[in-house]
């Protein structure tokens, strides 16, 4: 069953290891939101009738809408897949055109609709996301600075789809949408030497990015209480680490070889699944330790499908 799964090109075309990140967005836009109130032992949650309701049809909205970016990124690149990257699902010929543009259009409406399911602010987050990943499949990504900054804003939307469970909480809050932003940002700027290479230079302004998201976080955790900043910051500390390890590391390497393909595109899924890690770390600051290792959880079932399905 499991391998049938794996050979699924409907499931292949959604990118399901890159969707677990989406998930994480959302775990920790819920978190934002105040929509679940951590206790100070930090250990105990508690929330209202309604947050578990809530938070399933998010997730289900990010899923749709992810898969359907994806999907619609598919439809629009398979022309260049048929030179590329052939084993693709649209120009292998296991799933057709019009096959595809259906099955994103029905992923898309899912999407909306759940996020309607919580509350309007939520349907028009979600109908923007739709709107910013048609407008990056079709016409930004093309474009060196706007294609990325296309993706980053899909990102930060997604991660404020999340913080809608609690409208009023998207004004309390808009600095920690800037950081998916200004990562995903840096992550599709270097994804652009996949397929023929990157020059250092390039590497090396994406690497500055990561730095700079790393500083602001560890520097966010220290100013976020007054009393207990230092604490905070320390249950940070392994979060940082892998962080480093799993996104930075891969990075340097690529560096090495000097910006050739293979490398780069290690570097570029290593980083995508960075995100829940990122996350996990943000996380800390709202809710404690323990909600972060929630949200922490996702990663080896990222990586696992990450494993079986392309993420780039």
């Amino acid at each position: 069953m499991i391998q049938n799964l794996i050979k699924n090109p409907w499931l292949i075309l959604m990118r399901p290891a890159n969707i677990i990140t989406a998930w994480a967005n959302i775990l920790l836009g819920f978190a934002i939101s105040g929509a679940i109130v951590s206790f100070p032992s930090i250990v105990s949650l508690d929330f209202q009738i309604d947050t578990p309701l809530n938070l399933f049809f998010l997730l289900l909205s990010t899923t749709g809408l992810y898969g359907g970016g994806v999907v619609m990124n598919d439809f629009f690149d398979a022309k260049l897949d048929a030179i590329e990257r052939p084993e693709r699902p649209i120009p292998s010929g296991k799933i057709s055109l019009k096959q595809a543009c259906f099955f994103g259009i029905a992923l898309y409406a899912v999407g909306v609709l759940s996020a309607f399911c919580v509350n309007y602010v939520a349907g028009l987050i979600a109908f923007l996301i739709v709107l910013l990943t048609l407008c990056y499949d079709a016409f930004a990504k093309k474009h060196a600075f706007f294609g990325p900054l296309n993706m980053g804003l899909c990102r930060a939307s997604n991660l404020a789809l999340g913080i809608s469970a609690v409208p009023a909480s998207l004004f309390l809050h808009p600095f920690w949408m800037a950081i998916p932003l200004i990562y995903i940002f840096a992550i599709t700027y270097i994804s652009r030497g996949e397929v023929h290479g990157a020059s250092r230079e390039n590497l090396f302004i994406g690497l500055g990015i990561y730095i700079f998201i790393f500083l602001v976080v560890s520097i966010a955790a220290l100013q976020s209480d007054k009393k207990f900043g230092v604490y905070i910051f320390i249950s940070q500390i392994p979060f940082l680490i892998l962080f480093f390890n799993t996104v930075m590391k891969p990075l340097f390497s690529a560096i090495s070889a000097e910006g050739k393909p293979d490398p780069i595109r290690f570097a570029v899924k290593s980083a995508v699944i960075g995100v829940i890690i990122l996350d996990a770390a943000i996380a800390v600051v709202f809710l404690g330790i323990f909600y972060a290792l929630i949200i922490l959880c996702l990663l080896p079932f990222s990586r696992f499908l990450a494993k079986k399905f392309a993420v780039t």
